[in-house]
């Protein structure tokens, strides 16, 4: 169970149609990232002791390499030596399918000998520079298509920078939030935003030919409805089991011991079965 603070009373829930949710552009972009940034930042201090070795949702990560994680993946946009080391210089790239799984590793090796506080003090140094380097990406990088393995798609630069980047750090606070027991703070705009990416890219993958109903409770309260007429299934869902779901950290199977479906249930368990995207 982690508990959840609220910074400030969130909006009056509204059934949001997400096909319909307003892609995100630079400028916002770099705002979500600073926020997050931020909150991931005051999360890691507060960890202490045992926690740095709990185990987390990414299976092959303590809390300790998650964060070494964080701070590698700013590194890597703050610094051109980092970026030579998890690119160009990177062993695994040659000998690993997926390329992340490659920039991944070397992130960790480079950092096995720095303590959770030096790991904390460098994202604190790189995350600014790495938000202001992609911001100020050139228009002709940004419109680079890049495969997106494991996911069978490609993506442009400007997704990745503008979506993904912070998405991951939002996760990865979740993640450490569900290892270490610490209170989730919540900040309902700004989650409510990455939410909507979320479901906007949801709304791609499932394809829905039946309208579905998600109503998302936790840490955050929304509801989404995915298709067109009434629903033909609604889901109650918690903000993590939703996250943990659409980046493949529990399975469709393991996700039903944790929503409410009301509705047809064949067509609830397609949409849990398809609801994956990148992170």
């Amino acid at each position: 169970m982690v508990a959840v603070s609220v910074s400030n009373s969130p909006t009056e829930t509204l059934v949001k149609q997400a096909e319909a949710i307003v892609p995100v552009q630079k400028q916002e972009a770099a705002q979500i990232a600073t926020v997050e940034l931020q909150q991931v930042l005051n999360l890691l201090e507060q960890l202490s002791g045992d926690d740095w070795m709990q185990p987390t949702d990414c299976t092959e990560w303590c809390v300790q390499d998650m964060t070494a994680h964080l701070a590698g993946g700013c590194a890597g946009w703050a610094s051109l030596k980092h970026f030579l080391s998890q690119t160009i210089l990177n062993p695994h790239l040659r000998k690993m399918d997926v390329p992340i799984n490659a920039i991944n590793r070397r992130e960790l090796e480079d950092r096995a000998d720095k303590t959770p506080q030096q790991l904390i003090d460098e994202l604190r140094e790189v995350g600014p520079k790495a938000i202001r380097t992609r911001c100020n990406l050139p228009e002709f990088l940004r419109k680079i298509r890049i495969d997106a393995k494991p996911m069978a798609m490609k993506i442009t630069v400007a997704y990745l920078v503008d979506v993904i980047y912070p998405r991951d750090q939002w996760m990865h606070r979740m993640d450490i939030c569900r290892a270490t027991g610490k209170t989730w703070a919540s900040n309902p705009d700004h989650d409510q935003r990455l939410l909507d990416l979320v479901m906007l890219d949801m709304a791609k993958t499932t394809s829905a030919r039946h309208a579905v109903r998600i109503n998302v409770t936790g840490a955050l309260n929304a509801t989404y409805r995915f298709g067109s007429g009434d629903p033909h299934a609604e889901i109650d869902i918690d903000l993590f089991a939703l996250n943990r779901r659409a980046s493949a950290r529990i399975t469709p199977d393991e996700t039903l011991e944790l929503v409410q479906i009301r509705g047809d249930q064949a067509i609830a368990r397609d949409f849990l079965r398809n609801c994956e995207v990148l992170y």
